[in-house]
């Protein structure tokens, strides 16, 4: 019993995990898609060097919807079930990410 028990919380713990990666994909893939010009500073390979930021209000618009739709996925995820695991390490670093970029996005608003 306790065996099995133990084996649900591992399958539990490791579908968390596999959906903190598959949003971290997500969102990096995205960002750089997003921000191509960091792309190239960042010396991301297989990836077009050839492009600037869309900062047009639209494409703006698109981008803070998929933050904040990253964010509430983010929300529902107890990061304490990833402690010691490396999707922990990246589940906080896209939610500091994305609060950050909506919280400057806010204060820029108020100006």
């Amino acid at each position: 019993m306790i065996l099995a028990l133990a084996l649900a919380l591992q399958a539990n713990t490791d579908s968390l995990a596999l959906q903190v990666r598959q949003l971290a994909d997500t969102y990096l893939t995205a960002y750089f898609e997003q921000h191509p010009d960091e792309a190239t500073l960042d010396g991301v390979a297989n990836t077009r060097h050839d492009r600037l930021p869309d900062n047009s209000p639209e494409a703006l618009a698109r981008w803070r919807e998929r933050e904040d739709a990253w964010l509430a996925a983010l929300k529902k995820i107890n990061p304490s079930r990833l402690a010691a695991r490396p999707e922990g390490i990246a589940y906080g670093i896209m939610r500091d990410a994305i609060e950050g970029s909506i919280a400057t996005r806010e204060t820029c608003r108020s100006c």
